[in-house]
């Protein structure tokens, strides 16, 4: 109970990741160490689990599917997400700096941890490390769209997302931003979040099946995706992992405290692009204080979780 408990809350971290745009739930996975169990764990939902339900029973199945834990981690995701939204989406638009200040301390001090999870460096590791974070910054720097939304598109998005988000260093609420689907997304949470209060039988029919979309998304993407993963860890774990960390560092310049957006029309599309650049160059109070605090804080944050698993693993052998 009490590691369920622990899986949870690394669930709400992971949930309140996925709400910022540029921050990956998948590089909070990683960094608490839950990341392969979790990737392990949703491969195993396949067709061959219903047989399992159907000839052993419940028991079996949910053993099979490792069911706790995965309850654990979705948990603590959806009640993030629906908790969280209202705030993360205030910080974002109100408090840029300190939440990017906070998540990249998070980022930057959890690569220190990570790189050791490879015990032998090679250069081919090297190598693999240098692609995957080329990779990520070509992803990143594509530019946000706004586009008409269709059923088929906003499915799409879901898939597409969540494949990111099971990444460490791709933000899958970026790639929602890239795709022109993040306000619309942040919208109908906070819209359905809030007819819980006041209910309204045309709005949640409104919110309730873009939702309902791009959950079908998430699904076949967490199915599909998974399982590549899953293969990719059990052949070629340590490039895999070298590959994973590239991702993160490549990535980081989207979740540096001080970006400048810069908006551009193509013919009747608009797009946004941000770039990270130094305080003194930010448009803006660059509030310093503010975000040596906040990287502190995710510095600390990420230091006292490494002290838990150690003295856990110290329990555990003894």
């Amino acid at each position: 109970m009490n590691r369920l408990f622990w899986v949870f809350i690394k669930g709400m971290m992971m949930g309140i990741a996925d709400l910022v745009p540029g921050v990956s739930g998948g590089t909070i996975a990683f960094i608490t160490e839950i990341y392969e169990e979790l990737i392990d764990s949703i491969s195993k939902l396949r067709p061959a689990a219903l047989k399992t339900l159907y000839k052993e029973g419940f028991k079996t199945f949910w053993s099979a599917i490792n069911g706790s834990f995965l309850s654990a981690v979705f948990g603590g995701i959806l009640f993030s997400v629906f908790s969280f939204s209202y705030l993360i989406s205030w910080l974002y638009q109100n408090q840029q700096v300190g939440l990017f200040a906070f998540f990249f301390g998070i980022l930057i001090s959890s690569f220190f941890f990570l790189k050791n999870s490879i015990s032998r460096w090679k250069i081919s590791h090297l190598l693999t490390l240098v692609l995957g974070a080329v990779g990520a910054f070509v992803l990143t720097q594509l530019a946000p769209t706004t586009n008409q939304v269709s059923d088929t598109y906003l499915f799409f998005c879901g898939f597409i997302a969540i494949s990111a988000m099971l990444l460490p260093g791709l933000s899958g609420s970026y790639l929602l931003l890239v795709l022109g689907v993040y306000p619309l997304v942040l919208e109908s949470l906070r819209g359905f979040v809030s007819l819980v209060s006041n209910f309204d039988q045309k709005l949640l029919l409104l919110y309730g099946s873009r939702l309902a979309l791009l959950a079908l998304g998430i699904i076949a993407g967490l199915l599909l995706f998974s399982r590549f993963l899953k293969w990719l860890l059990s052949r070629y774990k340590n490039h895999t992992m070298a590959a994973l960390l590239g991702l993160m560092l490549g990535a980081s310049h989207k979740i540096w405290p001080w970006q400048i957006a810069t908006v551009f029309e193509l013919g009747t599309t608009s797009k946004t692009q941000t770039h990270a650049v130094w305080p003194q160059n930010f448009d803006g109070n660059p509030q310093l204080i503010i975000a040596i605090i906040c990287f502190i804080l995710g510095v600390g944050m990420l230091v006292v979780l490494e002290k838990i698993r150690q003295n856990k693993s110290t329990h555990e052998h003894h």
